[in-house]
């Protein structure tokens, strides 16, 4: 079965009406993920829904999406791979409907009875097989109700690009408090940049580089995944992983200690 067959599902009655959808014998619903965030690039509608983000690992802030496609439709194009580790962990995002938002949850494909939510069954066409899908909240993990984390990774505000090259959205933290001052937008960056110099040099590298055809230098960041550096695109989805890593909170040091770090007097 490849991959995206076994991600093929009958839902069950459960889940349909939660979701408000329904099966046609001719639709098909698959689950897949993708790093494409789902207000910055529109894809949450009505036939596709977010279930939940990876917070950690090799999948950190990677999406795990369910789409109902009509006849002849395709799979959306910025998809990845379904995940090949069922260890990974997802926070429920509150468009799902199916777990409370900040559920840490991981996707069942056996016949387990032990999942809070029963997806349906996915069936094998060479075989004729079936795997009960579902969804299994993890219980060594904490839930995640912190807003101030969901809503900086799903802000809609949040880096939008495309293969095309178009233009990016600027990609702000939000409302940033430092003592009883506002940041701008450009003063919020250099602080979070400050921040994580100081709390976090062990598990975070940031540099500039060249852009592509002589554009400006452009930050990058990096974190420390296990033993391996992994990328991050974007400045708040970098301060989110500090915050997971960490157990601070940026927004919280920088309204209750904003001497924590000398905003006045750097220029970085």
């Amino acid at each position: 079965m490849s991959l995206l067959d076994r991600s093929i599902l009958s839902l069950s009655e459960e889940t349909l009406n939660a979701v408000g959808w329904t099966q046609e014998e001719d639709c098909k619903i698959v689950l897949f993920t993708s790093y494409s965030n789902p207000h910055t690039t529109g894809l949450t509608d009505r036939d596709t829904i977010a279930l939940g983000i990876c917070l950690a690992g090799d999948s950190f802030c990677r999406y795990l999406y369910m789409q109902k496609l009509s006849p002849g439709e395709a799979l959306y194009e910025g998809s990845a791979d379904c995940w090949d580790d069922q260890s990974e962990v997802f926070y429920a995002l509150e468009g799902s409907k199916l777990l409370p938002v900040g559920t840490p949850f991981t996707v069942s494909y056996d016949d387990s009875t032990t999942c809070e939510v029963i997806l349906g069954i996915s069936i094998d066409s060479n075989d004729s097989s079936t795997l009960i899908v579902g969804l299994v909240a993890n219980q060594m993990i904490g839930f995640t109700p912190d807003k101030v984390l969901l809503d900086c990774l799903l802000s809609k505000k949040e880096e939008a690009s495309n293969s095309g090259g178009l233009k990016r959205k600027r990609v702000t933290l939000g409302n940033v408090k430092y003592g009883s001052r506002h940041l701008k937008s450009r003063e919020a960056n250099r602080a979070a940049l400050l921040w994580m110099d100081k709390y976090a040099k062990d598990i975070v590298k940031m540099d500039r580089v060249s852009g592509p055809f002589h554009q400006p230098q452009q930050r990058r960041y990096q974190v420390l995944v296990g033993s391996k550096w992994k990328k991050v695109r974007t400045l708040p989805e970098c301060v989110s992983y500090v915050m997971e890593q960490c157990g601070r909170d940026f927004w919280e040091d920088m309204l209750s200690l904003p001497g924590c770090i000398d905003l006045a007097g750097s220029s970085k």
